[in-house]
């Protein structure tokens, strides 16, 4: 009862020097530090969770912000964006020898691969910062419509000139398929199941790397045209996921 009645009856200075010695400045008790006033301040704002949570729930605090069968249906889509992505990517240089109407020289067809490269390395580093302003999804839609008008304008080329400029439009789709799946990625699912989800897109990456050629080879030998259908196809493609995507991203920004 004695113990009691003493620590009641502290004044709230001496309790303030006995929870924080540091507090002590010497004869002039009265001076404040900032430095240990902020120090007060944050230990009182801040709760500790360190006991409710663990290091699998540092793993899962990003949940998924889409329902399951949303959720595979996006990917999916996502997988068809890189597929298409690097099937255009494959098969150009399959056709680019048969290209018969366009004229190219034999030093200028370099140039039609090199378009493309400086349009997806030109433009891939901001892809991040934009889709911070106007959000994931236009940012993804209009890199599968550049898929899709830069391969349907190379189907119809009839100048070296046009086929550099279609194929630049291109590589700049290309690279904002890159870069704004793997944001979406890491927005939509958690840490502890991102690689699960990753394997997929990888998967879509190699089949469509891998069957590129082939499929520019087979287009070849319908005619004397054929080499437009290897720009024809990944567009119809990419126009097709593109209203996919219309249905199965997020309508709001992710937060």
């Amino acid at each position: 009862m004695t113990a009691t009645s003493t620590s009641t009856s502290l004044s709230p200075e001496t309790n303030l020097v006995l929870t924080y010695p540091e507090t002590i400045h010497g004869p002039d008790r009265t001076q404040s530090d900032p430095y240990l006033d902020q120090r007060r301040n944050n230990a009182q704002d801040t709760p500790s969770t360190d006991a409710t949570q663990g290091p699998s729930d540092q793993l899962d605090d990003q949940t998924q912000r889409l329902p399951f069968p949303r959720l595979l249906a996006a990917y999916l889509c996502f997988c068809l964006c890189y597929f298409i992505s690097y099937l255009d990517m494959a098969s150009m240089t399959t056709a680019l020898p048969t290209t018969e109407g366009v004229y190219i020289a034999v030093a200028a067809v370099s140039w039609v691969s090199a378009a493309y490269l400086l349009g997806q390395t030109s433009f891939q580093p901001l892809y991040g910062r934009v889709s911070d302003i106007f959000g994931r999804r236009p940012v993804l839609l209009s890199s599968v419509g550049c898929i899709a008008l830069g391969g349907g304008l190379s189907g119809f080329a009839k100048t070296p000139t046009w086929l550099f400029v279609t194929r630049a439009i291109s590589g700049v789709g290309s690279g904002g398929i890159s870069s704004s799946v793997a944001i979406i990625v890491s927005d939509l699912v958690s840490l502890k199941a991102r690689g699960k989800y990753q394997g997929m897109i990888s998967l879509a990456i190699g089949a469509g790397a891998t069957s590129g050629p082939f499929v520019a080879a087979g287009l070849i030998r319908i005619g004397t045209d054929g080499w437009r259908w290897t720009f024809f196809i990944p567009a119809i493609a990419a126009g097709a996921c593109f209203v996919l995507l219309l249905f199965v991203l997020p309508l709001n920004p992710v937060s």
